[in-house]
């Protein structure tokens, strides 16, 4: 039979089953019966808890589900309503991993009685974005470290804090991480108090959830984003939710992710939520978004389809669904898709649409007189997409300078333009304006690996090598599995003698990529220079049998031969060298390089170079 604290913990629960890990316990159909009368009525609710506070003497836990700011209202109300104790609150504003630390540390705690705990959220929030959209999200394979350390430490805490009773002010996720991950501190004598918000409530914060915009999640910070998807997931989980409506709210924590780039937790949200709602045509086109940013182009065609069968104007499907056509290589497929948009001539949609095609056909200039004329027609708040468009074929015909000035157009209607930002600052690169295209990189705010990793690339040209392999690490924070940012991250440490270190991005690149020419060259100078030849001659062959025509890399493998006193091998590499050069520059260069000194007195290699000289 349930003592008294267990039956006031057993009221609270809405006539489920009470939350013991190990065991389950007889819930009498009375207690049944006004555990549902309370739930419904939170002031009978709170009178519960006041009743369980004022009986308990000894080290207990309790968790109250409620927002912060109600957690707040009963803190303040409990401390009216139980004189007797002293009630404290501990409020956490940073992800903690010692909370025993923290509590031990209270100037008052000898005097306390009651201590609410507000903030340990913040130490959950970041751990539901790498499972969000599984229904059981709370299981990740990663134990958050603030549960690991509760888990450890519950004996510590029932001695040391023998007089308190700690109430956790918890939002839904972090309950269902409390009772799923740290089973040994979430025990038999867990109370749990849920004061849900009012329907009236709960239908506000779900709509202004709903009603953000995808633009306003790009100037996020890392922090912010995780409290957001946090947010949603709460509102995901709340049981008097549509299906429906979880349906649309999984889609938003998918654009949300997707502003992090991952886009894999973006493709599981929207696939949650197709299961909620298999009419959501948002769902579908979101979907696609993630396919095609994974490089599942077949799979994003097929889900932008479903978009429009389910909403046949749904453009922004369509206009994709032709892009991901065009990066299959299925140009007049894209042609014919953009072309299929049936909307009056003096529509702008239709021209933005269909100028894409002659682009990815190269013919640019086409695609100029398209988007001219797209500027005719278009609202001036919206031209921003057509001068990003006119600025990429520009970019395509060699044309930067005009491309810049198009960019810029696009800019001073849309200062936060990611895409524009980018192009123009590769722009710049190719123009050899370094130091402008590294502000234009820096002022993206939804910072993106492409942008980091061409930073990296202007910061390498101007000699800025340390902060060059800054921008690749920030790159590869966000991607880790970009071999273009460890093979240029590489060569940075390659200029600063930094060869092992180089040799190591290499590698990475190479595990990521095993056939990249690049870093495969690159970790044979790599290891000539640190005098381990007869490796950078494998890391060279390598490479030719990815391009056997490359003469720079038969030179190099000379090279290799030649200080590893080879006359033979070091000859003939050189002499294919030659052949293979058109520009004279093998025959020249192997006139002063010293990496020829150890043979250059021989007859073969003065006949060769002799021979070479002819030949250019």
């Amino acid at each position: 039979m349930a003592n008294a604290d267990d039956a006031q913990v057993n009221e609270t629960l809405s006539g489920q089953p009470p939350l013991t890990l190990e065991q389950s316990t007889y819930i009498s159909p009375a207690i049944e019966r006004d555990a549902k009368e309370k739930v419904d009525n939170p002031e009978a609710l709170y009178r519960s808890l006041v009743r369980s506070l004022r009986r308990r003497s000894g080290f207990g836990i309790l968790f109250l589900q409620c927002t912060p700011v109600k957690g707040q209202e009963i803190f303040s109300r409990l401390q009216q309503d139980l004189p007797q104790k002293q009630i404290g609150m501990l409020t956490l504003d940073e992800p903690v991993d010692n909370l025993r630390r923290l509590v031990a540390a209270r100037e008052d705690l000898a005097n306390l009685n009651v201590l609410f705990i507000e903030g340990i959220d913040k130490s959950l929030a970041p751990y539901v974005k790498s499972e969000a959209g599984r229904n059981d999200y709370y299981k990740l394979e990663v134990l958050p470290p603030i549960l690991n350390h509760l888990n450890r430490q519950r004996e510590n805490f029932s001695s040391q804090f023998s007089r308190l009773c700690l109430v956790f002010v918890v939002q839904p996720f972090s309950l269902k991480y409390f009772m799923h991950r740290a089973v040994d501190f979430f025990d038999w004598r867990s109370g749990i108090w849920t004061f849900a918000s009012g329907e009236a409530q709960l239908e506000k914060e779900t709509s202004t959830a709903l009603d953000k915009r995808y633009s306003e999640y790009l100037d996020l910070s890392p922090k912010e984003r995780d409290e957001i998807i946090a947010d949603l997931q709460n509102l995901i989980d709340e049981k008097r939710q549509s299906d429906e409506q979880r349906s649309r709210l999984l889609v938003k924590q998918g654009w949300v992710l997707g502003t992090a780039q991952n886009f894999k937790a973006m493709l599981r949200c929207c696939e949650t939520a197709l299961t909620l709602q298999a009419t959501n045509d948002d769902a579908w086109y979101a979907k696609g978004i993630a396919l095609g940013n994974l490089g599942r182009y077949e799979e994003a065609i097929t889900a932008y389809d479903t978009a429009i069968d389910l909403k046949p104007d749904h453009y922004a499907a369509i206009n994709n669904k032709g892009n991901a056509l065009g990066n299959l290589g299925r140009y007049e497929d894209a042609i014919t898709t953009y072309a299929a948009i049936d909307l009056p001539p003096d529509r702008h949609e239709v021209i933005d649409a269909k100028d894409v095609a002659p682009g990815n056909l190269e013919r640019y200039e086409e695609a100029l007189a398209a988007y001219d004329t797209a500027l005719g027609i278009r609202p001036s708040k919206h031209k921003h997409t057509v001068f990003y468009n006119k600025g990429t074929s520009l970019s395509k015909l060699g044309r930067y300078e005009e491309s810049i000035s198009t960019y810029d157009a696009a800019l001073a209607i849309q200062s936060n333009y990611p895409e524009a930002l980018y192009n123009k600052g590769t722009s710049l690169v190719n123009l050899g304006r370094y130091e402008e295209a590294i502000t234009a990189y820096d002022v993206i705010k939804s910072v993106k690996y492409e942008a980091l990793n061409n930073k990296g690339y202007a910061l390498d040209e101007l000699g800025q090598y340390e902060k060059a392999i800054t921008a690749y690490d920030d790159a590869l924070n966000i991607n880790p599995n970009q071999h273009e940012a460890l093979n240029n991250k590489g060569c940075a440490l390659d200029e600063l003698g930094c060869h092992e270190e180089a040799i190591a991005a290499y590698d990475a690149a190479l595990a990521l990529k095993p056939d990249k020419y690049e870093a495969l060259y690159n970790k044979g100078i790599s290891l000539v220079n640190l005098g381990r030849y007869k490796e950078a001659i494998a890391a060279y062959d390598a490479a030719l049998a990815i391009q056997p025509d490359n003469a720079s890399t038969w030179y190099n493998k000379a090279c290799s031969y030649a200080l590893s006193k080879q006359l033979e091998d070091a000859l003939t590499c050189l002499q294919k060298a030659i052949e293979l050069d058109s520009t004279g520059e093998c025959s020249e260069m192997a006139k002063t390089d010293t990496d020829f000194d150890g043979i250059r007195d021989s007859p073969q290699f003065r006949a060769l170079i002799s021979e070479g000289q002819g030949c250019a």
